[in-house]
């Protein structure tokens, strides 16, 4: 974890880069899933 200080104030990076990493992967698997539906739902049409 580091931590830098500027006239705005600090930042702790460490978390403010979890919470990127975090977001980025429910992104990912939301969009697999709905591709995933796309295909299955497609599939399934008569």
């Amino acid at each position: 974890m580091e931590r830098y200080d500027d006239k705005r104030g600090f930042s702790v990076s460490a978390e403010r880069g979890y919470a990127r990493e975090t977001g980025n992967l429910l992104f990912h698997l939301a969009l697999v899933g709905v591709l995933i539906s796309v295909g299955v739902g497609g599939s399934a049409a008569p």
